[in-house]
């Protein structure tokens, strides 16, 4: 199998800027520092929107005319996703049955890339999900036993090309073992999925799922091939998948595969008929791999991400250090452009109060409430709230100050 380093491509990370001002000679008093701390809502750097990836491949022999594309074209979605400010995790697993994803055949160990925002990457390289963040906190980052810079594609597998596919039962399976879900009870995040994260399931693919089929003799082929015994895709699939979120905008799912056609790009295939059945009843969309560029169809996807998180709300900011409440000052930046600037007074109906310090406390209310964060908290409230794409920046002096020297 061929490896690719991915973590050679990511950013070096972005700092607050921290002014500490003194006056000029002779015994003088320290000025307290100043502090400027962007913050967003779901948008950009410094409190970034969960997401948990999780990529379906098939194996079939046929997609050979697709798997180079995987090398390089994933890896940049990743890089895009890492651009805009998302905290992801991303793992790719086998859709074929001969290669199950129960928990005593597949591991994810050096399996999952991460972004910067996960303390398990180099120190240097590592981002602050918010000011003051502390890089030894446990509830930033995954296991570190679950990641590791290199990762491997599962391997094409020309020895089953007989419809083998239960794609989506390998879905459901690897989403629902014990190991993987969010640890019960817990801040911690050290399982793949977090149960604050966006779980977006992307299937790439030129056969049809086969979840819950048999084997029948195909008189065409002259050999027994494995068949679904329907259209529909067994309800019972759809609802595992829903259970996994409490709210329905929390759940993405997105078919890469042929749409009606039994050619894709020189090669024979199956129509993705069920992918795509199960992408239009989560609300996901539909791409055909056939006749769309891989690159075009992963930037599809991480379009339509950005449109899923213009619908969440950030009523808190946070601060690192505790403020002088009487310097601070909140701009909003909407829709993140720094040139469509509001001033944010201090007040409980349409602007801030201050709350002091909270210890794992949600800032984001809405869909559900997510992006725990600890430090000394601002309350937005009526039309200060920040939407979607909408940023703020907060101003201000620590409290108390130094004896002068």
């Amino acid at each position: 199998m061929r490896k690719q380093d991915w973590f050679k491509s990511l950013f070096a990370p972005s700092l607050l800027s921290l002014t500490l001002t003194l006056s000029a000679c002779g015994p003088q008093a320290f000025v307290p520092s100043g502090m400027t701390s962007k913050q967003s809502a779901a948008g950009t750097m410094d409190m970034p929107p969960k997401v948990d990836i999780v990529l379906g491949i098939s194996m079939n022999g046929t997609m050979q005319n697709i798997y180079p594309g995987i090398q390089t074209e994933v890896p940049a979605f990743l890089q895009g996703l890492q651009n805009s400010g998302w905290d992801y995790r991303f793992i790719a697993i086998p859709l074929s049955e001969y290669q199950p994803t129960d928990a005593s055949h597949f591991s994810i160990q050096n399996k999952v890339s991460v972004s910067s925002y996960d303390n398990n990457t180099a120190p240097g390289n590592w981002l602050a999900p918010f000011p003051g963040a502390n890089y030894a906190d446990p509830t930033l980052g995954i296991a570190s036993s679950l990641i590791a810079p290199l990762f491997t594609v599962p391997a094409l597998d020309n020895s089953h090309n007989d419809g083998h596919e239960s794609g989506i039962a390998n879905q459901v399976n690897f989403l629902t073992r014990s190991d993987i879900q969010p640890v019960v009870g817990s801040n911690s995040n050290e399982n793949f999925l977090r149960k604050d994260a966006l779980l977006a399931v992307i299937t790439l693919s030129n056969g049809d799922d086969r979840s819950g089929g048999s084997w029948v003799w195909d008189p065409v082929y002259q050999r027994t091939v494995w068949r679904a015994g329907a259209a529909a895709v067994d309800a019972g699939y759809e609802n595992a998948l829903r259970a996994l979120k409490p709210t329905p905008e929390l759940l993405k799912y997105y078919s890469l595969v042929a749409h009606l056609t039994n050619s894709c790009r020189g090669y024979g295939t199956w129509s993705g008929i069920r992918y795509e059945k199960i992408s239009n009843d989560l609300g996901g969309k539909n791409i055909d791999i056939c006749t769309t560029p891989l690159s075009g169809a992963l930037s599809s996807v991480a379009q339509d991400l950005t449109v899923a998180r213009i619908n969440f709300k950030k009523s808190y900011l946070v601060m690192g250090t505790q403020p002088n409440v009487g310097t601070i000052k909140v701009i909003k930046h909407l829709g993140g452009n720094s040139g469509a600037t509001v001033d944010i007074p201090q007040d409980p109906q349409n602007g801030w109060t201050y709350i002091g310090y909270q210890s794992n406390f949600n800032t984001v209310l809405q869909p559900i409430p997510m992006e725990p964060a600890t430090g000394y908290m601002i309350q937005l409230h009526g039309t200060a709230i920040l939407m979607g794409n909408d940023t703020a920046e907060i101003s201000y002096q620590n409290d108390g100050t130094v004896a002068s020297h």
